[in-house]
């Protein structure tokens, strides 16, 4: 009897990782409808209808799952992008788009918890690492387009959506992940990322993976560690100063990095990143309650802020400050003994990105991530089933 019963548990505990490893694999599936040519706003309605189907089949208990631990933040979100919509001149594609994104949450918190998170960052990373090994295929093949050395991304879309995806795909991994699986698959997605020339994304993948490594020197001791993984730590000691001691190391990363380019370079104002951000203030002030809606910004007449904290508040207005607020404090009340300090890496690509809500790969996961940790003031256990019927 006792015996069945815990193949019965492993059986269902087996189930529940296999249904949050297809949950994390849908989120992070939109490369596809470039690759096939299906349109993105059509690829994400699917995908949310999909979450939206199995959830009402599987769910037993929605008190035990993330999305009514987060209930009231979520209505709250919904209640002020209603606002903010009515309130402003929306286009029918941005109110779909504003609200598949709350829905698209909530259908992934109905699924997932922080039982089964690791089975649902591993299937967020199979879908970006298949998205980066045909996106590599793919450029030795000539089938993607480069303007002046940069590369886009699938169907001609633009650099800085698929380096956001590779760099939230590699943030994923290093939560959950091994130090030596993060290095691997860091060099996979650093090296797709690369052709397309996204900075921000490339600095967040190296962060990530020090991030990590620091990791593993504060939970098992600076001793084991070092004796773990000395020749990773050698790396990270011995690039700096090559770095500072090598003319043409130096040269080499200022190119990688286009720190010298007349267009993109340190000269450039972050490539006119500093008068988009103090154009998005600006566009805050004006409409401090309820925001200048999602609409406000146009990339030819009044180019968005680019830059995660500014956007939202330009287009929430004050109630954005209180989403950061809400996301900080569940950064906060994550347990010690979790991989999370690669999570500040994050801060890279909303410092010069300005997906803000978004069902984009980045910034969703940092959405799912923040609100599916367990939490300090409850015993944590990766082994605790979901609130999954049987």
């Amino acid at each position: 009897m006792t015996s069945s019963l815990q193949n019965n548990i492993s059986q269902n505990r087996s189930n529940h990782s296999k249904l949050a490893m297809a949950v994390g694999l849908i989120d992070n599936s939109i490369s596809i409808s470039y690759i096939i040519g299906v349109d993105y706003k059509a690829w994400y309605a699917l995908a949310i209808s999909c979450k939206l189907i199995i959830s009402f089949i599987a769910v037993k208990k929605i008190r035990a799952t993330p999305l009514y631990r987060h209930s009231k933040f979520l209505l709250l979100l919904t209640f002020f992008t209603l606002l903010s919509l009515l309130s402003n001149d929306n286009s029918s594609s941005t109110w779909l788009t504003s609200l598949g994104f709350i829905l698209g949450l909530s259908s992934t918190l109905c699924l997932i918890n922080e039982g089964n998170i690791k089975s649902y960052l591993e299937g967020f990373l199979r879908g970006g690492l298949l998205a980066a090994t045909i996106y590599i295929y793919f450029i030795s093949q000539g089938r993607i387009i480069d303007t002046f050395g940069r590369f886009s991304y699938f169907a001609e879309t633009h650099p800085n959506l698929g380096s956001e995806i590779f760099a939230g795909t590699l943030i994923a991994t290093a939560l959950f992940s091994t130090t030596k699986r993060t290095i691997f698959l860091a060099s996979i997605l650093i090296y797709a990322t690369s052709f397309m020339q996204g900075r921000a994304a490339m600095l967040s993948i190296i962060a990530a993976v020090v991030l990590r490594i620091a990791c593993d020197i504060l939970q098992k001791g600076m001793k084991r560690s070092l004796e773990k993984n000395i020749y990773i730590i050698s790396f990270v000691l011995i690039i700096p100063a090559l770095v500072f001691y090598s003319v043409e190391l130096f040269s080499r990363i200022s190119e990688a990095f286009l720190l010298d380019d007349s267009y993109r370079g340190a000269g450039s104002g972050f490539v006119g990143r500093d008068t988009r951000w103090l154009n998005g203030f600006y566009a805050y002030l004006e409409n401090p309650f309820f925001g200048c809606g999602f609409d406000c910004f146009d990339e030819l007449l009044n180019p968005s802020a680019h830059n995660f904290f500014i956007n939202g508040l330009a287009i929430l207005g004050s109630f954005a400050i209180y989403i950061y607020a809400y996301l900080l404090k569940c950064t906060y009340n994550t347990p010690t003994e979790l991989n999370t300090l690669p999570l500040l890496s994050f801060l890279i690509l909303m410092t010069f990105n300005d997906r803000f809500m978004s069902l984009n790969p980045y910034p969703f996961i940092l959405y799912v991530v923040l609100m599916t940790l367990p939490r300090k003031t409850k015993t944590y256990s990766p082994n605790k089933a979901p609130a999954i019927k049987k």
